[in-house]
């Protein structure tokens, strides 16, 4: 009995051990099953979370690193990506956005600053070289050379009244305008009317001024004064891809136009001056300093040169005062220089010696050609029958003198032996021109 039950025992333990280990490696499996599914679910889930970390975290930030670099560099030609995400990375390219945005309005607003700056030091570098000159063909070519700098493709000119102030002269050019003649009467322009800058072309309303030719084109005349006194123009034309923009340009224009008049102004005072300096008021001939002048420049520059000198006398001038007054006597003295300036021109430097006595310098020509030139002269003066005051005059004659240097002697002496020569064909007669150099010394000279 007892062994029964052990062997019932045994029999019972073996199959409940049997069991257990099957139950066992059935756990065992699943165990292995589960892990398995906890490690490919946990590797799923890092490769997700990957995914989405470098598709919506890394990405954008190593592409706005990049922007910010380029940014950084003041590269604002990068384009930022639009992004609609609420999140701190649609933040983060918002503001990378306005930062551009705003490196761009900067970087506009300081080229607009050189670009201001570098017109004001051309002005500022026009106007320096615009007190410096000493002519008005000076000044219209530096004009001429900064204008284009100042308003570039714009084409322009400087025109310039003439004595009269009536008509105005074009004195400079630059880029070839094509719309305003070379010179035009002053009643032409609208600018100069108004005293005032006047665009034609730029609006429909307006009217044009006269003096623009051709087809319609966008032009501005801005007016030149100094002293309420108008002295001329600076005239502007559209050219290819170049607007004239009046309101923008205004001011620069106005201080341009300022001191170009002003300096073209103190330019006529000065050379008014110094016509009155070294002119003689009744012949508009050269006066007796600025002969001295020259002979002495002549010796320091052109020493060994030729140099020609024809001294002329009115023969019997004190009759005309005596006779006829006064203004006939200045008259007859209007006549002859105009005369000596007729024929000599650019050959000589004519003027008024004293009295009725006239001298003439020939540079680089000899005694002949003097003597030559001083028979056409008084041939002209006497072919000529005046009248003043509804009398007759009579005609004019003249006596003249003809010396020459080096050959026939010193600069210094120049002069004195033409003078001598003239005293020598008074003697001889009058009417008549004598050179130094064939003086017949047998006949005394005389001061009548």
């Amino acid at each position: 009995m007892l062994s029964t039950v052990s062997h019932l025992r045994d029999l019972t333990a073996a199959r409940t051990g049997a069991q257990l280990d099957a139950v066992r490696e059935r756990s065992d499996w699943w165990s292995l099953v589960a892990k398995t599914m906890l490690g490919l679910t946990g590797a799923l889930f890092l490769a997700v979370l990957y995914f989405v970390l470098r598709r919506r975290v890394a990405m954008p930030l190593i592409r706005m690193t990049g922007i910010v670099g380029r940014l950084a560099k003041q590269d604002y030609t990068v384009e930022v990506p639009a992004d609609s995400r609420r999140d701190e990375i649609g933040e983060m390219n918002t503001a990378i956005e306005i930062f551009r945005a705003n490196g761009i309005e900067r970087n506009r607003l300081d080229a607009e600053r050189q670009a201001d700056q570098r017109t004001k030091d051309l002005i500022l570098q026009m106007m320096h070289r615009l007190q410096a000159c000493q002519n008005q063909s000076e000044l219209a070519d530096i004009v001429a050379r900064f204008a284009p700098q100042i308003f570039p493709s714009i084409a322009g000119g400087l025109y310039v009244l003439n004595n009269s102030k009536t008509v105005l002269d074009r004195a400079a050019e630059w880029l070839a305008p094509h719309y305003s003649p070379d010179s035009f009467p002053a009643s032409e322009c609208w600018g100069l009317r108004r005293g005032r800058p006047h665009a034609s072309g730029l609006s429909d309303g307006d009217v044009p001024c006269q003096h623009m030719e051709g087809e319609r084109t966008a032009a501005l005349c801005v007016p030149l004064t100094a002293q309420g006194d108008m002295i001329g123009l600076i005239y502007l034309e559209e050219g290819k891809g170049a607007a004239i923009h009046l309101e923008q340009s205004r001011l620069y224009l106005e201080l341009i136009a300022e001191n170009v008049g002003l300096a073209i102004a103190n330019l006529q005072l000065r050379e008014n001056l110094r016509s009155l300096a070294i002119r003689d008021p009744l012949t508009g001939l050269f006066n007796r300093r600025h002969l001295d002048e020259t002979l002495q420049r002549w010796a320091d520059e052109h020493g060994l040169d030729s140099l020609t000198c024809l001294m002329i006398d009115i023969d019997y001038f004190k009759r005309f005062n005596d006779e006829y007054g006064h203004d006939a006597g200045d008259m007859v003295m209007q006549y002859v220089g105009q005369t000596i300036r007729d024929i000599i021109g650019d050959n000589g430097i004519s003027c008024r010696y004293g009295g009725e006595e006239f001298t003439v310098l020939l540079p680089r020509q000899s005694e002949d050609e003097g003597e030559a030139l001083a028979g056409t002269l008084r041939r002209a003066i006497s072919s000529v029958t005046l009248a003043h005051a509804g009398r007759t005059l009579g005609t004019v004659t003249v006596s003249l003198g003809i010396a020459s240097s080096p050959h026939g002697g010193s600069i210094e002496t120049l002069v004195s032996r033409a003078d001598a020569a003239l005293l020598y064909a008074k003697a001889d007669g009058r009417d008549r021109a004598v050179a130094a150099g064939k003086m017949d010394m047998r006949i005394a000279p005389s001061d009548e």
